[in-house]
């Protein structure tokens, strides 16, 4: 849940509680809407990035591994998905997939990941930045095809009344 994850990068001191307190009362629950709005916020994202690196969700992803995601791998997870979790099948690593996430540490959206894969899963950090621009690159694989809105900049939920 955000609010764990709040709580973490609050004794991190990636934000204050006034952050915290602000951001959950605008985001829904799941974690990558709550980064993202920390993101919308000036949190920064190479903080963010590098707290998910120290704790053991490495290796961080370059955005040539983003923009290069097996198109296979991406065609096998709705692209409602990709977007609302903000996660990118990148690569096979042996019998798993390497996942890019904003979130890592999202075991809800790892086990769903699994779920709808057939496979085991192994979270890569990325930066939201270039995910959300890898994401926008794979509309010819149903990620962000025609039927769908392409992932925008802001988070749906930012400028609506709390």
């Amino acid at each position: 849940m955000s609010a764990d994850l709040g709580a973490r990068l609050h004794r991190a001191g990636l934000i204050t509680r006034e952050v915290l307190a602000e951001t959950l009362a605008i985001a829904p629950l799941h974690g990558s809407a709550f980064l993202r709005a920390l993101l919308q916020r000036g949190v920064s994202e190479d903080a963010l990035v590098g707290y998910f690196v120290a704790e053991g969700f490495g290796p961080l992803l370059s955005a040539r591994e983003l923009l290069a995601a097996d198109e296979a791998l991406v065609a096998r997870i709705p692209a409602r998905l990709l977007r609302e979790f903000a996660v990118l099948p990148v690569r096979t690593a042996g019998e798993r997939w390497v996942v890019a996430m904003i979130t890592p540490s999202e075991r809800h959206v790892v086990t769903e990941l699994e779920r709808i894969a057939g496979v085991g899963i192994l979270p890569a950090v990325a930066r939201w930045s270039e995910l959300r621009t890898a994401l926008a690159d794979v509309g010819g694989s149903g990620a962000a095809g025609p039927e769908e809105p392409r992932p925008s900049s802001e988070p749906p939920w930012l400028g609506q009344p709390a």
